[in-house]
Parts: structure tokens; C-alpha cells; sequence
């Protein structure tokens, strides 16, 4: 009951979720029997995309927020992918300058350690 309490007057009340077309707060619409009205979702998602589009500078239209979130992550993504092929280039280069001859393993401080390898 304390949940659904804190749920009316954080979010059913709420100014942010107040739906300007219709203007109905949530919690009128939960009493009218329509908390899944297709136009309240409509328009929250029409403004999240405007939102999405809105620009960062009011000068460079073409430079919106949702450019500058996407090229954020696509940076990220391009960052932890170059490491990860960092790591690959190492274990390549590692192996192929290991010795060769017949394949050794010694077992030094409980750990395996390839001292020679095969290559056939």
C-alpha cells in the first residue's frame, strides 16, 4: 500500500507525466479506466523523439543531440573493440615468437608455462 501511495504522488501527480493533449494527469487516467490510452503513449513517444532531434546549438541545426549520443557511443564501441584487437595482435605476436621445436610445458609456481612449441 506504501508503494502505490509513493506512486501517486511521485509519478500519478507528476508534472512530467501530465499529458498535455488530453490533459490528464496518470492517476485520472487510472481512475477513468484508460492508463493504456494509445494517444498518451503516442505523444511520449513523439516527444522523445523531438527530444532525440532537438539541436545542440540553435547555429548548427544538422547537429542534434541524438548525433552527438550516437557518436558518443559509437566512440565507446570503437575504443573497447581496438583494445580488444590490441590484446589479439599480443597473443598473436606472442605465439609466433615462441621458440620452435618439439612442444614443451613446465609447470612453474602452479602455473603451465609453454616454453617450445610445435609447428607442423
Amino acid at each position: 500500500l506504501a508503494y502505490l501511495r509513493e506512486w501517486r504522488v511521485l509519478y500519478g501527480h507528476s508534472v512530467n507525466f501530465y499529458d498535455h493533449t488530453s490533459g490528464a494527469s496518470l492517476v485520472s487516467k487510472v481512475c477513468q479506466g484508460r492508463p493504456f490510452d494509445r494517444e498518451y503513449w503516442n505523444n511520449a513517444l513523439i516527444n522523445e523523439i523531438n527530444s532525440y532531434l532537438r539541436p545542440v546549438f540553435a547555429n548548427l541545426p544538422g547537429f542534434t543531440i541524438g548525433v552527438v549520443l550516437c557518436s558518443m557511443a559509437l566512440m565507446i564501441w570503437a575504443c573497447h573493440i581496438s583494445t580488444e584487437l590490441q590484446q589479439v595482435g599480443s597473443f598473436a605476436s606472442a605465439i609466433y615468437r615462441l621458440p620452435r621445436g618439439t612442444t614443451h610445458v613446465s609447470l612453474k609456481k602452479g602455473t603451465r608455462c609453454i616454453e617450445s612449441i610445435s609447428c607442423r
